[in-house]
């Protein structure tokens, strides 16, 4: 049975990075950006409405100002959903005693994933574990992985000095999203 072991520490940026990923990768934020859309096309059509009938102009007007509005509309509001996201993700993550902040000890097995936060601290220390088969995908950014495990919207953060030799060990159970900036190989 192969098995790793990794010790590190999370700090401030290392979640910033989680909270930028999960915006990217999460189903959560995905079905939230697909109903943001939804919502911009309704609202655009309804906003078009109201001066068309007002400047008395036909239909061709009235799609020119839905198209305007739901480009713009989407825009504004995927922007401001996203620095929202963010910001919620990383606020109760960075929180003392309560996120994600600290010392862990993960162990990659051919079982799955254990995580031990302040394995050094009987007091703080918590644990969590998951089968290959309750995790969904993994994405990558240089030394970080973000494993999510979707149904439980849960996402262990891994921090490694040998990125190559986890990143081997991911690819061979679980498949791998895409980041923005298209680092991984395979979606």
């Amino acid at each position: 049975m192969r098995k790793m072991e990794l010790n590190y520490i999370l700090n401030h940026g290392d979640i910033q990075k989680l909270a930028e990923n999960y915006n990217e990768n999460s189903a959560r934020a995905k079905r939230a950006k697909k109903w943001m859309v939804i919502g911009a096309l309704v609202l655009s059509l309804i906003l078009s409405a109201f001066p068309t009938l007002v400047m008395g102009r036909g239909f061709d007007f009235y799609l020119v100002l839905v198209l305007i509005s739901f480009i713009i509309t989407s825009i504004l509001s995927l922007q401001q959903q996203k620095k929202d996201l963010i910001t919620s993700t990383n606020r109760p993550l960075t929180k003392e005693n309560i996120g994600l902040l600290g010392e862990y000890l993960t162990t990659i097995s051919e079982d799955g994933i254990h995580a031990t936060l302040f394995p050094n601290d009987p007091k703080k220390e918590r644990n969590i574990t998951n089968s290959w088969e309750e995790i969904d995908y993994y994405s990558k950014e240089r030394n970080l992985f973000f494993v999510y495990v979707d149904r439980i919207n849960f996402v262990y953060v891994i921090k490694a000095e040998e990125a190559a030799r986890v990143d081997q060990f991911l690819n061979k159970k679980l498949p791998v999203r895409k980041n923005k900036s298209g680092s991984n190989h395979k979606s």
